[in-house]
């Protein structure tokens, strides 16, 4: 009977992984007696890179990672029946561009007329600021100032 059972389920990513690493380097030494083997493998284990040494952790996750998996597959139906529907919707889209952009030159061919229209606008400006109470006016006047006192007293 074996001390160590071969492929038993009672051993741990640790036993499969880090044992055959350990045995890769301390086999080297070729050691004669069993205390020489205790010594090699103690000094062999003192001496794992930080990288061998998370393996196993990282190893153990993948049980839980692969757990998933079936449930990712039983959505890929859905997901694909999905598709003809977010589809089906794209040729009446498409359809619809030749009417959205058939106004496009007509508002292009109004941008002239409206630039035209700015230096009348501009000009009524004069007017209706003669139209504002002269009140309104001084009230605003005397704000301004106000306000620049105040801030060429803090500079």
């Amino acid at each position: 009977m074996s001390l160590w059972p071969p492929r038993s389920p009672d051993l741990s990513a640790c036993d499969f992984f880090l044992w055959g690493y350990l045995k890769s380097k301390f086999y080297v030494r070729k050691p004669r007696t069993v205390d020489d083997l205790k010594v090699s493998i103690r000094e062999e284990i003192a001496t794992v890179p930080q990288e061998i040494a998370t393996v196993p952790q990282e190893i153990s996750t993948v049980p839980q990672e692969i757990a998933t998996v079936p449930q990712e597959i039983a959505a890929v139906p859905q997901e694909i029946a999905a598709v003809p529907q977010e589809t089906a919707a794209v040729p009446q889209e498409i359809a619809a561009v030749p009417q959205e952009t058939a106004a496009v030159p007509q508002e292009i061919a109004a941008v002239p007329q409206e630039i035209a229209a700015v230096p009348q606008e501009i000009a009524a400006v004069p007017q209706e600021i003669a139209t504002v109470p002269q009140e309104m006016l001084v009230n605003v006047m005397q704000d301004f100032e106000e306000t620049l006192r105040t801030r060429v007293q803090q500079e």
